[in-house]
């Protein structure tokens, strides 16, 4: 089952932050991290079920996952 992946405003200003502050090192760092954000994309959506349940009080968060994306683990989508 192949589910959208939706991109809150503040998630997409992140991007759109890191991809600008990146660019300051050069084209290949930007592209490498806009293949590897479609790559984790089309992943989760494919298989919504991957990454780690994470567990929140908030009910609205309850299905909550977590998963890094591949090659760093310093950036992690949810």
């Amino acid at each position: 089952m192949t589910l959208p992946v939706i991109l809150l405003p503040k998630a997409n200003e992140d991007i759109r932050d890191q991809l600008s502050y990146l660019s300051e090192f050069g084209a290949e760092i930007v592209v490498k991290l806009t293949d590897a954000l479609e790559i984790t994309s089309n992943r989760l959506s494919n298989f919504p079920e991957s990454g780690t349940l994470r567990f929140y009080y908030h009910s609205r968060l309850k299905h909550i996952r977590q998963w890094p994306k591949k090659g760093s683990n310093k950036l992690l989508l949810f």
